[in-house]
């Protein structure tokens, strides 16, 4: 199949983000710093609208139901 990274295998624990805090205000990018490829910045107002607890649930693990013979793919591999 396409798509799949040779011997990937599931991360133990989802990446984490994180609350960015420095100089400037929340439209202002003051702040200088690298991120990893793919990433996203999600804005100042996005980030309170939502809150904090929500956003650190992201990525969390979500209770489904699933049938025998299907197969389960991790988020890396569907995003890659």
């Amino acid at each position: 199949m396409y798509g799949f990274k040779p011997g990937a295998k599931p991360q133990e624990k989802a990446p984490q983000g994180k609350k960015i805090k420095g100089p400037g205000n929340g439209t202002s990018d003051s702040i200088k710093t690298d991120i990893p490829k793919g990433s996203y910045i999600m804005p100042a107002d996005s980030t309170q609208q939502i809150g904090q607890k929500a956003l650190g649930e992201l990525g969390q693990p979500v209770p489904v139901n699933v049938s025998n013979g299907e197969y389960q793919i991790p988020p890396e591999q569907v995003h890659a």
